[in-house]
């Protein structure tokens, strides 16, 4: 191995290997020194002569099995990426030239994990990624992307470290970071369970002229029922904790700018009654104070939020005759956030209450629609001059028209092929109105969105059109009349000789989009031609894709051509292996030459999980 890799070495120094095939070639060795190829090189098999008791000589067979890390843990597994890219702009004086650049990026990851004695298992998992930027840094860099274990014992108590995405609560904890998390789960008998949380993490960011770091400290406690419906407990109530620092520091100056604490407490709780009921919901109190050179002082602020479903039970009778006009499923929430609540780890808006209902009804397999309403408005304790309202209503529908009517109904429809019978409609209309109360903002936008699906001849047919009208009664230059319409067509297609798969496609859109009062308008015309295809172990895949601008006032139109080819190996005999190699380009095309550019881009993918 060390004469092999020496000559690799020495083609590298006189220029006749690439940095990057040395580097592959490295980590390849590596991987093959500690993996076992095949099974016939995971054992060796010597002979020996023995004499045997009556003084005959037999050969006595002897097996040695190499100790492989495969074989030590219980799951092993290596995967190897290497991507590779290159990209380059050239355009006329007026843009930047950018000559061709290339990218390279290399990721190991192993994935290591064993069970042990009593029922505990343990899991690490690590990704390595080395990359080189001509660009902007000019350097190479290798670091961790990701670290992560896990060390657990079934239904008892388990704990995680390294990169974390603890989602204690919506108000609490429900961010990134890094750190460590652990829980413990015990048994109230046949009628409850306890479990106890715990997490502690950290994040750090870089900023232009300053870094943030933030620690945090959260835990909770649950008592969940052990009946369990749909699959859930049928009713749970937790208690939730966080705490989070923040220090901001000056990139020139070592003291620090800001400092901000918050602490959140909130109640989780969820009851899932007879009848299809579901009520889920968070409570939650927050106190938080920063620095006076930020002029803050301490605040609380409170938190709500109800949410509340039903679903018709399978085992009830089904609807029938005007009953069908009701609903079978029905959600409707509630959320209201005071203006001092302040939350550094989970997610809330400030100052800000929200209604909404949502309903879904079904008359048959052929018709169906749905109803939803939302309410959106700050300034919810009237701590500022201005109210924003926002109202949100939609209606949905989905039906076969021709399966609705049936042939009872009419004598002409059994005559329609099947074709006919089963196209799908589909709209959609939505109706939002925004209000304020200083009279700054009164606006009103509807959109008007129709499908029709047909499907022939093994083709698939799709037209689409959308018609939006925005009319603002205090700014007249905000009305606006936007026009969507177009046709999508896709037709898979087998070559049995060779086992040819062929998915060829065509889409043609176009979009007007013009302002009432300005004048300013805009039409796009889209157009889209491609064709995939699956050949035992290849795939690919050819776009055609062209976008013409025609923009008023004039001098602004442009005609875009781009070409994307892709083409993905997986051999039969390695199924780790996949190699992907991806180009495009694109010709710009402005009614301003001197804005015009042409734009290639190369993708080479190659990766191995052993």
């Amino acid at each position: 191995m060390s004469r092999i890799m020496k000559l690799v070495e020495n083609a590298v120094r006189e220029g006749r290997l690439p940095k990057c095939t040395w580097r592959l070639v490295g980590v390849l060795a590596a991987l093959v020194s500690v993996l076992p190829v095949s099974a016939p090189l995971r054992a060796l098999q010597i002979t020996f002569p023995l004499e045997a008791p009556n003084g005959e000589v037999i050969q006595k067979p002897v097996t040695l099995k190499s100790r492989t890390l495969k074989e030590y843990f219980d799951k092993f597994q290596v995967t190897y990426k290497s991507d590779v890219y290159r990209y380059g702009t050239y355009g006329d004086r007026s843009r930047a030239f950018r000559p061709d650049k290339t990218y390279y990026q290399e990721l190991l990851g192993i994935t290591a994990g064993k069970k042990l004695r009593n029922d505990i298992h343990y899991e690490v998992k690590g990704t390595l990624r080395y990359v080189t930027d001509p660009i902007v840094t000019l350097r190479d860099d290798v670091h961790f992307t990701s670290l992560v274990g896990l060390v657990e014992k079934e239904d008892f108590w388990r704990m995680r470290f390294g990169d974390l995405y603890p989602r204690l609560s919506r108000y609490s904890f429900n961010r990134f970071a890094e750190g460590w998390q652990g829980s413990l789960q015990r048994d109230l008998g046949s009628f409850a369970k306890v479990r106890l949380l715990g997490v502690t993490a950290r994040t750090e960011r870089e900023r232009e002229a300053a870094s943030l770091l933030r620690t945090a400290l959260a835990g909770g406690a649950d008592l969940a029922s052990q009946t369990l419906v749909r699959g859930r407990p049928r009713w749970f109530v937790g208690y939730r904790y966080s705490h989070a620092a923040d220090k901001l520091n000056s990139v020139d100056n070592h003291g620090s700018l800001v400092n901000a604490h918050s602490s959140v407490s909130s109640a989780v709780y969820a009851f899932r009654l007879n009848g299809g009921w579901t009520i889920t919901g968070e409570n939650a109190w927050s106190g938080g104070e920063r620095d006076r050179k930020t002029a803050w002082v301490h605040k609380r602020g409170k938190a709500w939020l109800t949410d509340v479903t039903w679903l018709k039970p399978r085992e009830s009778k089904p609807y029938r005759g005007l009953h069908r006009l009701l609903p079978f499923a029905l959600q409707a929430s509630w959320e209201r956030v005071s203006p001092d609540f302040l939350t550094l780890l989970g997610v809330a808006a400030t100052d800000q209450q929200k209604y909404s209902i949502r309903t879904a009804h079904r008359w048959n397999s052929f018709l169906e629609w749905s109803l939803s309403y939302l309410r959106l408005e700050d300034n919810v304790e009237e701590q500022k001059s201005v109210t924003n309202i926002s109202r949100t209503t939609t209606a949905g529908l989905k039906m076969r028209p021709f399966r609705l009517l049936n042939d009872k109904y009419s004598t002409w429809i059994s005559r329609l092929p099947d074709s006919v019978k089963d196209i799908r409609l589909k709209a959609d209309f939505r109706y939002n109105f925004r209000d304020a109360t200083d009279a700054t903002v009164n606006q009103k936008v509807e959109d008007y969105i129709y499908s029709l699906f047909y499907r022939n001849w093994g083709a698939n047919f799709r037209l689409d059109y959308q018609f939006q009208i925005t009319d603002d009664d205090v700014n007249a230059n905000n009305e606006r009349r936007l026009q969507n319409y177009g046709i999508l067509v896709n037709r898979p297609w087998t070559w049995k000789r060779f086992n040819l798969r062929l998915f060829p496609r065509f889409m043609y859109r176009v979009s007007r989009d013009h302002f009432r009062f300005t004048g300013t308008s805009t039409v796009l015309q889209t157009t889209n031609f491609g064709i995939g295809a699956n050949w035992e172990e290849l795939t690919g895949d050819v776009n055609y894709l062209i976008l013409d601008s025609n923009r008023t006032p004039a001098g602004n139109d442009y005609l875009q051509n781009k070409i994307t080819f892709n083409l993905t190996y997986r051999p039969y005999l390695f199924p780790g292996f996949q190699s992907t190699f991806t180009y495009s380009y694109l010709d710009d095309n402005e009614e301003d030459a001197s804005r015009s550019y042409r734009q290639t881009e190369t993708r080479l993918s190659i990766r191995y999980t052993f």
